[in-house]
């Protein structure tokens, strides 16, 4: 599985906040996952700064079922 990831809590402002990890069900903050994806764990993820803030994203793909929330 390229993208284990889906979203469990996000901001009013839309910003994913909280996700799980499919395959190992930890949870992690939005902090503790871009540290994750900056590592190379998780390597169908990238990180965008969004208004100053590192921002976890889904590298883009031909598939609609598998981005973040």
């Amino acid at each position: 599985m390229d993208k284990p990831i889906i979203v469990l809590d996000e901001k009013k402002t839309g910003r994913n906040e909280q996700f799980i990890d499919l395959l190992t069900g930890n949870t992690l903050s939005r902090e503790i996952f871009v540290d994750k994806i900056q590592s190379g764990e998780y390597p169908g993820y990238r990180v965008s700064s969004i208004d100053n803030i590192p921002t976890p994203m889904s590298k883009p793909d031909n598939r609609t079922d598998n981005n973040l929330g």
